[in-house]
């Protein structure tokens, strides 16, 4: 009886690991997913072309040009989660 419960347990956490990992990849394969990461890519290049100061004006372009990337990606990782009190 304990050998056939701990051998269904092993078993269903093997399926929920696959499953998991399988929707990890598609993930990657994403279209939206992947025009994201590449603004991100052009968002680093168009941040390290500026020399010194940014004008109120560049910035709030930059943030009307690259917010719905961030809204995209916002709460999308298991890393920055936050704990509930």
């Amino acid at each position: 009886m304990i050998l056939t419960l701990i051998i269904l347990c092993v078993i269903l956490i093997s399926i929920l690991f696959f499953y998991r990992q399988s929707v990890e990849k598609k993930k990657y394969q994403d279209t939206t997913y992947l025009s994201n990461l590449q603004q991100i890519s052009y968002f680093f290049d168009t941040i390290q072309k500026f020399d010194d100061y940014v004008t109120w004006i560049q910035r709030d372009q930059i943030k009307t040009r690259f917010s719905t990337v961030g809204q995209f990606f916002k709460n999308k990782s298991n890393l920055y989660k936050k704990k509930k009190p």
